[in-house]
């Protein structure tokens, strides 16, 4: 049996890398930082608060900033990016640790978000006003969002999709769709039951090869994105062997939406079992520690640019976080199962390797640039924190 796991230590660990991310915050570019917000509130309702306010104020004012240039000139903004701000700010507009202004000016934000963000939902039905534009691109499953509207069509933001090119914008996948299921319910809005319709029918279609990627009996991951689109083409840059850590914790936060409001509970819980087997059994090193994608299969990317890794390594941080809202639910079933020797021993593994400061590193002579250092405290911080809380 292993040792007790070294609380204290974790405590300590995240505080000092908290306290690098509260004087370095503005070093979160773009979407970052609604993602990295959500994993500092974790920090602050779980290890330490008494920094809050003055994050907070930090917080909110980039938060502000970046809403407000997008209120003014709204082009070159995907809809997912809404949607990391649409989360984070409401629940930062929840917390008691913030005051009522604070509080006030996040709940403020994500209403402005979530009033953008849910434009996505209406990329094929705007399509140019034409009927016959893009028509062999429509979704294989009804419903469902789109990462941006597509070339042509009337809307004053970034209309740069075009299906038939195999890049990245203007399609269906996993982390917008996923994004926009959680967003929804935390805002109580109904259109998480409709995209709940959509996620379920496109996790579960027979189609091969699908969005849920079934690895063993009783274990799964999810694709970035599925195979095909309407009339059986083939959905452009698709990649059947990739799955980004980050989806598979959007989706398991939609699955733990679904089960804390108890719909479809049953169901909810089964998938959510086998996506976190899944990501234990296969998206591990050899050390048993969390890789933010898939070694097999190629990174989705922008037509002649290399894919960008670095975004992509976000995707430990946002599975850290949402096992804690997983562990949190305190659903009996899905606690039981947490609660084994297996996850418990992948949890401590994971955070005493996060234990690790980045800022001694270098690439080869270089010093590794401080938004990469920012991006990586904020993983290290959501697996402490995960660490923290579970193994207590």
């Amino acid at each position: 049996m292993p040792v007790a796991a070294p609380i204290d230590e974790f405590c300590k660990a995240a505080k000092q890398k908290f306290a690098y991310i509260k004087d370095h915050i503005s070093d979160f570019g773009g979407w970052k930082l609604g993602n990295s917000l959500d994993t500092m509130i974790d920090y602050l309702a779980n290890v330490d608060s008494s920094d809050a306010e003055s994050f907070g104020k930090g917080a909110k004012t980039l938060c502000k900033a970046w809403i407000d240039v997008r209120e003014t000139n709204p082009y070159w903004t995907w809809f997912d990016d809404y949607g990391w701000f649409v989360i984070s700010t409401d629940r930062a507009s929840g917390q008691s640790f913030f005051s009522d202004d604070l509080r006030g000016g996040f709940c403020l934000i994500s209403a402005a978000c979530w009033k953008r963000f849910k434009n996505a939902q209406y990329t094929w039905e705007r399509r140019n006003r034409d009927p016959d534009c893009f028509k062999d691109y429509g979704p294989a499953v009804p419903g469902g969002v789109w990462n941006t509207y597509w070339k042509k069509t009337a809307y004053p933001g970034d209309t740069e999709g075009d299906p038939t090119l195999g890049a990245l914008p203007g399609i269906q996948n996993t982390v917008t769709n996923a994004l926009y299921l959680i967003g929804a319910q935390r805002r109580g809005d109904s259109a998480a039951d409709v995209e709940w319709s959509f996620l379920d029918a496109w996790l579960s279609s027979q189609q091969e090869p699908n969005l849920r990627w079934l690895q063993k009996e009783g274990a799964a991951l999810v694709r970035e994105r599925v195979s095909r689109v309407a009339n059986g083409k083939t959905n452009p840059g698709f990649e059947k062997e990739w799955a980004w850590t980050g989806d598979q914790g959007l989706i398991l936060g939609g699955l733990v939406g679904r089960i804390s409001e108890g719909q479809d509970a049953a169901n909810a819980r089964t998938q959510a079992k086998a996506l976190l087997t899944g990501v234990r059994l296969s998206l591990v090193d050899a050390q048993g520690e969390l890789l933010p994608f898939t070694t097999s299969g190629t990174p989705p990317h922008a037509v002649d640019k290399p894919p960008d890794r670095l975004d992509y390594r976000t995707g430990t941080g946002v599975f850290w976080r949402y096992l804690l809202q997983a562990w949190n639910l305190k659903d009996p079933d899905l606690h039981v199962f947490l609660a084994s020797a297996d996850f418990k021993n992948f949890v401590e593994t994971n955070a005493k390797a996060a234990m690790a400061d980045p800022r001694k590193k270098t690439k080869g002579d270089i010093a590794i640039p401080p938004a990469e250092i920012a991006d990586i405290l904020s993983n290290q911080i959501a697996a402490l924190v995960a660490a923290i809380v579970m193994l207590a």
